[in-house]
């Protein structure tokens, strides 16, 4: 007997004994990933009714259901729109209170780190003390500084909630 020989009978058997002690079919289930599941670190997608020309611009609910428009000062804002995107367009947000980590917003001003954010137009932010008199909601806290409008502040995001100023 020859090694080829001595190698099939070595491979036969091992198959032989593959077969006879296999484990029963699993019961795990295997499921896609599809965009109406379940949301992981709390960024869901959305489309949008209106052009973000800047990345970070916090948004609010469109006027139709899984959309997404700039926010308002006055309005409560529901994400971070983490994309550029034109009207129409899906795109990645941020869940206000619920994402995880620090996340990245564009400020309209001076801000100090360390200080309250509030919302701003066009669906930036601004200091809490540099904000003039008027209704807004308190988004977090500020964990950069910036010096001038258009630039990215990082924030620790909270759930938004409603301040006047006077």
């Amino acid at each position: 007997m020859n090694y080829t020989h001595l190698l099939l009978l070595a491979i036969a058997l091992c198959a032989v004994t593959f077969l006879l002690v296999k484990p029963a079919a699993s019961p795990l289930i295997h499921l896609a990933n599809v965009a109406g599941g379940a949301y992981e670190f709390g960024v869901m997608t959305r489309t949008a009714e209106v052009d973000f020309t800047s990345r970070y611009l916090l948004g609010q609910k469109g006027a139709a259901d899984g959309s997404v428009i700039l926010n308002a000062a006055d309005s409560a804002p529901l994400y971070i729109v983490e994309d550029e995107r034109i009207s129409g367009d899906v795109t990645a947000c941020a869940v206000l209170g619920n994402a995880s980590g620090i996340r990245t917003v564009i400020g309209s001003g001076v801000i100090v780190e360390g200080e309250d954010i509030l919302t701003d137009a066009g669906g930036k932010v601004q200091s809490e003390a540099n904000a003039a008199a008027g209704d807004y909601f308190r988004v977090g806290s500020a964990m950069s500084s910036a010096t001038d409008d258009g630039e990215e502040v990082f924030i620790a995001h909270i759930k938004p909630v409603a301040v006047t100023i006077a």
